[in-house]
């Protein structure tokens, strides 16, 4: 009877732990569809209208090329 017992608390464990897993790895797979949905085709222009404001090297006051 105690080994019955012993056997159902590592089978509860067990399925606790497989639980677990499963709800971290649909997590982990909902994060990754929003974070390759939101990609849109105006990277391009993200990044041209960055680097047009924090490399105005002409500009004192806006000239971030010698921040490190």
């Amino acid at each position: 009877m105690e080994e019955a017992r012993i056997h159902r608390a590592e089978y509860i464990q067990m399925w606790s732990i497989v639980r677990e897993i499963l709800s971290y790895l649909c997590f982990l797979w909902i994060v990754y569809t929003i974070a390759c949905s939101n990609r849109t085709n105006n990277d391009v222009l993200q990044v041209k209208h960055l680097r047009q404001f924090f490399l105005n090297i002409g500009h004192p006051d806006y000239d971030y090329t010698k921040v490190s």
